[in-house]
C-alpha cells in the first residue's frame, strides 16, 4: 500500500474519532455527523463551481435531515 501523508492523517483521525465514539457510546450520533457532513461537503462544493443557490439549498437540506435523524 502506498499512503501519502493526508491519507494516513485522515485514516488516524477517524481511528481516533471511531474509539471514541466506542468507549462514550455515542452510537446515536453518528447518522447526524454524517448527514451534516454530507450537507457541508456538497456545499463546499457547489459553492465552488458558483452555483451559490443551489449551495445554499444543500446546506439547509443536509442540516435538516440531521435534525430530523
Amino acid at each position: 500500500m502506498n499512503f501519502n501523508a493526508q491519507q494516513t492523517r485522515y485514516a488516524g483521525i477517524a481511528l481516533v474519532v471511531l474509539g471514541a465514539v466506542a468507549i462514550l457510546n455515542l452510537w446515536w450520533l453518528l447518522p447526524v455527523v454524517a448527514l451534516s457532513g454530507v450537507g457541508v461537503y456538497i456545499y463546499r462544493r457547489q459553492r465552488a463551481i458558483g452555483r451559490i443557490n443551489e449551495a445554499v439549498q444543500a446546506l439547509l437540506w443536509g442540516v435538516a435531515l440531521a435534525c430530523s435523524a
